[in-house]
């Protein structure tokens, strides 16, 4: 295996991985929700990177999912603190991707195990 990892093939491969990932950040998109959530401008954009690497999907890709695409919900409270929540359009069923609070301003964000309560 370490044979692999020194190989041209690997290392094109890694190079190949790391110029998407950059250009994928390079992107600027653009969201109704951006600059609502009361959350720092570097997490409203992280939340659709995330989600589209956790989707194996590019921003590039003409059915990727966008920032855009997500509904956000609010602010509500759970057991992790006061979460905000917005709805992914995913198939049939209702699926949602939050921000938990984490350390000061940052926030941990997720997708799929957790739902918004019915009241904020």
């Amino acid at each position: 295996m370490s044979n692999f990892l020194q190989s041209e093939v690997y290392k094109k491969r890694v190079a190949e991985e790391e110029a998407l990932l950059l250009k994928e950040y390079e992107f600027k998109e653009h969201a109704s929700w951006f600059g609502k959530t009361g959350l720092s401008e570097e997490t409203e954009n992280e939340l659709a990177h995330y989600l589209r690497r956790e989707l194996g999907e590019s921003v590039y890709d003409e059915d990727g999912l966008k920032a855009d695409d997500l509904e956000y919900l609010g602010i509500f409270k759970i057991a992790e603190g006061s979460t905000h929540f917005w709805k992914i359009p995913y198939g049939e069923e209702d699926v949602y991707a939050y921000a938990i609070p984490w350390e000061g301003e940052q926030y941990s964000l997720g997708w799929g195990d957790k739902i918004p309560p019915k009241n904020p």
